[in-house]
C-alpha cells in the first residue's frame, strides 16, 4: 500500500489569521458577565442599620483588606480598590453586588442573619436584579461601532466621523417591570463596550431574599435578559 503523505501546512501571518477571523461572517464579539447586583429599593427611609466593625471586618474573609464606613452612597462594606464584593446601605436602597449569583446568595443570607440579631428587617417597595456586562474585539473603536449600530442609516452622512460615546435604553417589559440599559465605551479597551443592565421591578418585596427566592427571580430575570435583550438590542447585525 501507498503511504499517505502528510501535507504540511502553510504558515500563516499571525496578522492574516486576524483579519480573517473579524471579517468572517460568523465572528462574533468577545463577551463576559462581569458582576451581578441586587438592589432592594425601601418602601419608605429608615435609620442606617448599626453592624458591628468585626462583623463587616470579617464579611469577605479578608479583614486586612476590607473597608467599611460612611460614603457620599451611604455606608459602605467592601474590599479595598476592588468593584466587588460590595454593599451598600442607605436610608433610600439596600445594594449587594458580587461576581456570582452563589457569592451574591451568600452575602445576603449573612446580611439578613446579621439584621435580625439587631432588630432590623427592611421592607422594600421595588427592587432589581442588576447585571455588568463586557463585550470585547469589536472589529473598530468602540464609539464608531456604538454609532452604526444604535444610530446608523437614521442619520445620513458622508464621513465616518460619527462617534457615539455613551447612551442608555429602557424597555418596557410589562406593568411593573422595565430594563433599563447603559452603554459606554469599555475604559482601557479601545475595541470594547461597558453594559449595565438594570431589570426593575416595581412590586414590593417584605424582605431580603432567601437564596431560594434569590434564585428563582434571577433566573426569570436572566432567561429575559439573555433571550431577548442582549441578542435583539446588543448583539443584532444592524447591517
Amino acid at each position: 500500500m501507498r503511504k499517505l503523505q502528510k501535507i504540511k501546512k502553510k504558515n500563516v501571518p499571525l496578522w492574516a489569521k486576524r483579519k480573517c477571523k473579524k471579517t468572517h461572517p460568523f465572528y462574533k464579539m468577545n463577551k463576559k458577565c462581569i458582576s451581578i447586583s441586587f438592589v432592594g429599593v425601601l418602601s419608605q427611609p429608615i435609620n442606617l442599620p448599626m453592624l458591628s466593625n468585626d462583623f463587616c471586618q470579617g464579611l469577605f474573609g479578608n479583614p486586612s483588606e476590607t473597608f467599611n464606613g460612611l460614603t457620599p452612597e451611604g455606608y459602605v462594606i467592601a474590599l479595598n480598590n476592588k468593584p466587588m464584593p460590595m454593599i451598600v446601605f442607605n436610608p433610600q436602597k439596600f445594594i449587594f453586588k458580587a461576581s456570582s449569583l452563589e457569592e451574591l446568595a451568600k452575602y445576603i443570607a449573612v446580611i439578613k442573619e446579621e439584621f435580625a440579631k439587631v432588630q432590623v428587617f427592611p421592607i422594600f417597595g421595588a427592587y432589581g436584579i442588576n447585571y455588568e456586562y463586557e463585550w470585547t474585539e469589536l472589529k473598530e473603536s468602540a464609539e464608531a461601532w456604538m454609532w452604526k449600530h444604535f444610530v446608523g442609516d437614521n442619520i445620513k452622512s458622508s464621513n465616518n466621523y460619527h462617534v457615539c460615546n455613551s447612551i442608555s435604553l429602557r424597555v418596557g417589559i410589562n406593568e411593573t417591570e422595565r430594563m433599563n440599559i447603559k452603554v459606554d465605551p469599555r475604559v482601557g479597551n479601545r475595541n470594547g463596550i461597558f453594559v449595565s443592565f438594570n431589570h426593575h421591578h416595581e412590586q414590593q418585596m417584605q424582605e431580603l431574599p432567601s437564596k431560594d427566592v434569590l434564585i428563582d427571580i434571577h433566573a426569570r430575570s436572566e432567561s429575559y435578559l439573555k433571550a431577548t435583550i442582549i441578542p435583539e438590542i446588543i448583539e443584532k447585525n444592524r447591517k
